[in-house]
């Protein structure tokens, strides 16, 4: 087969769609060689980033790279929309795997599309205008067009069946992983430690919570739930590390900290590279994820896998990814949040039975396993 895919999500600082799809397709080019994996893009690529993927076929839209950076408004959307599907015709595919929860209009051949969640529909404060009415058109119709439609979980699944009416039997439900360098480390580089002081001004004991910046990732509530923490004298040295990217109202997050004088005890670290994100999970004594909505639960699952007693919402996604795992909360009630962080960092037993657990279920994540049942769906889809 040879098998399309939009490779817009695969260079430069990823987030989670972006190691889906770079894992993903390093697992297809692993097992399945005989296949040949087309990225389309229009930008023009690094010589690294290039050959972060053997066994791949890179094409890049001329006429795009000359035209769109031109445009005001949403180039990416009318190279998704309106130029790949002239490329699709140029070079044809097999099969094209939507792995950003879009198919391209024009495109009639056959098709796979992934849906991470459907947050745009629930958490409107999420998104700008212009992404909302995006979303509205494009996700809908990428499932009613897709041969098949892959979600991350079954929180997801149930989503798309009772809000946009997709049939049962056309979903299928493929777990994610986390990349190996999430795992329990022996040691803490001191060198780490000391950037980690001086570049970041965070210093152990710290509560760690990662996750792009936005109002569904409920973080006034763990900031007000930490600021109840550190009133009690054994966590008045205490810190709260954020790492993300900020992304869509959010603002209030830095007025609370200025109002409230927090500067030295909230500290934004804003992205953080894959090599330091591991380090930082192993050095945190205790992860934190109040979200009210994941469609699966990256960060819950690299805390897991790093061994650090993790607390996390008990709604969407999360309890289906962390399992046993990890402790729960309500995710709306500031004052749960403030007792499940209490009751991990000081109940002992509690504690070392997350250490062990989390890493546990980690494991039972994989990308093998996610590139193989993928891989299955398109060889249906293909003879279909």
């Amino acid at each position: 087969m040879r098998i399309g895919f939009d490779a817009r999500t695969l260079y430069g600082k990823q987030g989670g769609i972006g190691r889906y799809a770079t894992n993903l397709i390093k697992g297809l080019v692993s097992n399945y060689q005989e296949n040949e994996y087309v990225l389309f893009r229009w930008k023009k690529n690094t010589i690294e980033e290039d050959s972060a993927l053997p066994g791949t076929y890179a094409l890049r839209c001329a006429i795009a790279e000359r035209i769109l950076p031109h445009l005001p408004v949403a180039p990416e959307f009318c190279w998704s929309q309106l130029l790949l599907p002239i490329d699709l015709a140029r070079r044809p595919v097999d099969l094209f795997h939507g792995l950003d929860q879009y198919i391209p209009l024009g495109w009639s051949g056959k098709s796979v599309v992934t849906i991470h969640d459907l947050s745009y529909k629930f958490f409107r404060d999420d998104f700008a205008l212009k992404t909302r009415i995006k979303n509205h058109i494009v996700i809908p119709l990428a499932c009613k067009r897709a041969k098949a439609v892959i979600v991350d979980s079954h929180f997801t699944a149930n989503d798309l069946v009772t809000s946009l009416g997709v049939p049962k039997a056309k979903i299928h439900v493929i777990y994610l992983a986390v990349d190996e360098q999430f795992h329990v480390l022996d040691s803490l580089s001191e060198s780490f430690l000391e950037d980690l002081k001086t570049v970041y001004g965070v210093q152990r004991p710290f509560i760690l919570s990662v996750g792009d910046l936005r109002p569904r990732k409920n973080l006034l509530r763990l900031f007000q739930a930490f600021t109840r923490l550190i009133s009690m004298e054994e966590f008045s040295g205490i810190q709260l590390a954020i790492v993300g990217k900020p992304l869509w109202g959010i603002s209030n997050l830095a007025k609370y900290v200025r109002d409230f004088g927090l500067e030295s005890r909230i500290r934004f670290l804003g992205y953080v590279s894959d090599y330091l994100l591991p380090q930082l999970y192993n050095a945190a004594s205790l992860f934190v994820q109040p979200s009210l909505y994941e469609g699966f639960g990256f960060s819950a699952l690299e805390a897991l896998a790093c061994g650090v007693p993790t607390a996390v919402s008990n709604v969407s996604s999360l309890p289906e990814v962390c399992s046993d795992g990890a402790f729960y909360f309500d995710p709306r009630s500031v004052e749960e949040i403030t007792n499940a962080m209490f009751t991990v960092l000081t109940n002992g037993s509690l504690n070392q039975k997350l250490r062990h657990t989390g890493p546990k279920r980690a494991k039972m994540f994989s990308w093998d396993r996610t590139a193989r049942e993928t891989y299955a769906i398109y060889e249906k889809v293909f003879q279909g």
